[in-house]
Parts: C-alpha cells; sequence; structure tokens
C-alpha cells in the first residue's frame, strides 16, 4: 500500500514537471527537482524538494529551494487557426540577474484557466557577472487539443491575458 502511495504522489507531482529528471524515493526520502505551488493568487517555484517519510507514513517538508519568479514586461497570445488549432503563448522579460537562466517553464490547466509559471536558476555563487540589463523571450506552446471554443485564461506569474478559441 506505501508503494502504491508513492508511485502515485510521483506520478502526480512528475506531471507538472516539464524536464526529464523525474522524483526519486530511496530509503525513505522522496527526491523532487521543482515543484510549483498554487494557492488562490499566489504562486511559488520551488527547486531540489526533499520530503521525509515519517514513522505514520505521511511525508514532511525537509528542505526545498525557493526560486525568483522571473519579471514578465510583455506578453501576448496568438491563436493559430490550424487543423489542429495552436495557441502560442509569447513573454518577454528581464532577468533580475545577468548570470541566472530560466528553470523549465511549468504549464498546467485547470478548466478554463491556464497556469504558466517562469523562474529563474539562482546564479552560481562563484561566477563573476558583468552588471547589465538582460532581456529574455520565450514562446510557450498550450495544449488545446480537445477543448471547447470559449474564453480561456492564462496567468503568468500572477498576471492575466485572455485569448477565445472559436
Amino acid at each position: 500500500m506505501q508503494a502504491l502511495k508513492l508511485l502515485l504522489l510521483s506520478m502526480v507531482l512528475s506531471s507538472y514537471l516539464v524536464h526529464a529528471d523525474v522524483p526519486l524515493f530511496r530509503d525513505g526520502t522522496l527526491k523532487i527537482p521543482a515543484v510549483v505551488s498554487l494557492q488562490g493568487d499566489e504562486v511559488a517555484y520551488y527547486g531540489d524538494v526533499t520530503l521525509e517519510l515519517t514513522d505514520g507514513q505521511e511525508f514532511r517538508l525537509r528542505e526545498a529551494s525557493p526560486r525568483t519568479l522571473a519579471t514578465i514586461d510583455a506578453m501576448s497570445v496568438t491563436v493559430v487557426e490550424t487543423l489542429p488549432t495552436s495557441v502560442e503563448l509569447e513573454l518577454s522579460g528581464v532577468f533580475s540577474d545577468p548570470c541566472v537562466h530560466l528553470e523549465p517553464i511549468s504549464v498546467s490547466r485547470n478548466g478554463n484557466d491556464f497556469h504558466v509559471v517562469v523562474a529563474e536558476v539562482p546564479p552560481d555563487p562563484a561566477a563573476l557577472c558583468i552588471a547589465q540589463v538582460v532581456p529574455f523571450d520565450v514562446t510557450v506552446s498550450l495544449d488545446v487539443t480537445g477543448l471547447a471554443a470559449g474564453n480561456y485564461l492564462v496567468h503568468v506569474n500572477g498576471d492575466v491575458i485572455d485569448f477565445d478559441l472559436d
């Protein structure tokens, strides 16, 4: 029963990850490369999450490294009327530090709401960086396969944009 609970938890958590690293459970410890937390309007991205299995067969958080959410200056949605229809979210912003880069972008959907979380990988403490503004542009595909016509919201790091499917 415990193994089934762990397998299901790992599958649920890994379904939210967009990169190849997968959760690892070994010797009572569950290591998860990245976790996104969506609580109401609050958005958080954590890396290197470690959970410990207690004697009561519940997980307790041992450690998690919060990530800085990327600053998004502009966003737009393009609906491409192809078969099947595709939707592209274009994001532009600036890095908080010239030594950082983006974590894998998290995309999830609940009903008519898409949630996109863009966070930064912390800089290497030993890295030497020249103080400068470093912009980024990224395009994120939103999976609209099988969705009904209607209005959809895209939440990006706390900001919202909408689009219509015909």
